[in-house]
C-alpha cells in the first residue's frame, strides 16, 4: 500500500509538472482502483445503473459518508475536486495528492452566522476553473451507515445540478468483521484494519440526477435532494 503510494504520488507530481494532466489524473485514478483493492474491495457492485449517466459540464457529486473507500471510488470513476475539511490536508500522502489536485480545504467555523460562508465562497469561485465537477459529502462527517444525518447546505449553494449517490457495505456483519465505517477508530488502526480482512464488497447505488427548483434556497434544495 506504501509503496504504491508513493510511486503514484511520484509519478503524478512528474507528470503534473510536465503539465500532462490528462495523464496524470488516469495514473491516479489507476491507483485509486488498486488502493480499493488493497483496502479489501475486490469488486464493486453497482445498482440502479439506469440513472447512471454522462456528467453534465458543472455538476456536484454527493453521497453518504462512510470512510475513505467512497472517496477512492468518486475519484476512480470521475476524477473531481473535492471539498474536505482542513485537517485532511493534513493526512500524510492523501494530503499532498489532494493539494496537487487542486482541493478546496475549508475551516469549520463555530459561529452559527458565519457557518457555511467559507464554503459558499469557494464554490462559487470554483465556477471559473476548466474542471466544475466538485464532490461533496454534505452530513459533513462520517457515520455508521445506519441512518443519513441532515445536510449540510453549504454545497448546494452554487444551485448547481446535484449527482446522488448511496454507498453500502453489503455483507458486513457488525460485531463479526471489522467495521469499515470511519467513527472513532485512530486513522492508522482503521487502514491497518481494512488491510488485514479478506475481502469487503461495496455497493454504490446511483440515483438520478436532482435540479433546483425556482425560487429555492440553498437549504430548501438540500433538504429536497435529501429526502
Amino acid at each position: 500500500f506504501i509503496s504504491i503510494s508513493i510511486v503514484g504520488f511520484l509519478l503524478f507530481t512528474v507528470l503534473n509538472q510536465c503539465e500532462l494532466e490528462t495523464l496524470a489524473i488516469g495514473i491516479l485514478r489507476i491507483q485509486a482502483r488498486v488502493w480499493l483493492w488493497c483496502l479489501g474491495v475486490w469488486w464493486i457492485e453497482e445498482k440502479d445503473t439506469e440513472h447512471k449517466t454522462v456528467l453534465p459540464p458543472k455538476c456536484v457529486l454527493i453521497s453518504n459518508h462512510l470512510g475513505m473507500h467512497e472517496i477512492l471510488w468518486f475519484f476512480y470513476m470521475y476524477a473531481p475536486s473535492f471539498v474536505a475539511k482542513k485537517e485532511v490536508s493534513k493526512v500524510p500522502i492523501i494530503g499532498s495528492l489532494a493539494r496537487l489536485l487542486g482541493c478546496f480545504f475549508v475551516q469549520r467555523i463555530k459561529d452559527n452566522s458565519k457557518r457555511g460562508l467559507l464554503l459558499e465562497t469557494i464554490l462559487k469561485a470554483s465556477r471559473d476553473r476548466k474542471r466544475m465537477r466538485l464532490c461533496i459529502f454534505p452530513e459533513g462527517t462520517t457515520t455508521n451507515g445506519n441512518q443519513i444525518i441532515r445536510f449540510r447546505s453549504g454545497g448546494f449553494v452554487p444551485m448547481l445540478p446535484v449527482i446522488p449517490h448511496i454507498v453500502r457495505f453489503e455483507g458486513f456483519r457488525r460485531g463479526i468483521d471489522f467495521d469499515p465505517h470511519y467513527t472513532t477508530v485512530h486513522i492508522l488502526g482503521y487502514i491497518l484494519g481494512l488491510m488485514a480482512q479478506g475481502y469487503l464488497r461495496l455497493s454504490i447505488q446511483y440515483l438520478p440526477a436532482q435540479l433546483p427548483k425556482v425560487g429555492d434556497s440553498a437549504r430548501t434544495y438540500a433538504n429536497n435532494v435529501q429526502r
